[in-house]
């Protein structure tokens, strides 16, 4: 199965194929990818349907770090959707600067995504929605960026408001 970088989906989203994020509902109101429709694989896994937005149209899906994706991407092709999915997941989304929309402050119950820290794996190992750190010890960008400044659209926001 094709895995593609989270730049290349990116560039094959909005007129080409729909990005659909197939994390819980908790990580997708933390933050998601500006455009990208919603579907969690705990639902798809259970036979749930494609939004309407995604049908009969090529498919990227994304989660948190990657294997969430994977493994939706199989159900998707197995019902013969033409399917993708983003290597890295919202992690590398973010990673590569581009643009998160929603979320708010404890959208996640406080987790610390990228490393795991005060969360438990759900049972595909992935933890939920991404932070990034900023290097200080314990923190992450979301809880130090308070005595940042940032410009609006700055991905270092985005990742903020992921935490």
């Amino acid at each position: 199965m094709a895995r593609i970088t989270a730049e290349e989906a990116h560039e094959r989203t909005g007129a080409e194929a729909v990005l659909l994020d197939v994390r819980e509902h908790a990580e997708w109101a933390a933050g998601h990818a500006p455009g990208a429709v919603h579907a969690p694989l705990s639902e798809l896994a259970c036979g749930g349907r494609l939004p309407r937005a995604a049908e009969d149209r090529p498919v990227v899906t994304i989660c948190r770090s990657g294997k969430r994706s994977r493994e939706a991407a199989g159900l998707l092709a197995a019902r013969g959707v033409d399917v993708v999915d983003v290597l890295g997941g919202m992690r590398a989304w973010v990673e590569a600067g581009l643009g998160v929309v929603g979320g708010s402050p404890g959208a996640n119950d406080g987790s610390d995504a990228l490393t795991g820290a005060g969360s438990s794996p759900g049972a595909d190992g992935d933890y939920g929605t991404p932070t990034v750190t900023d290097g200080s010890p314990g923190m992450s960008r979301a809880h130090s960026s308070a005595n940042k400044s940032s410009a609006p659209g700055d991905p270092s926001d985005a990742a903020a408001r992921l935490a």
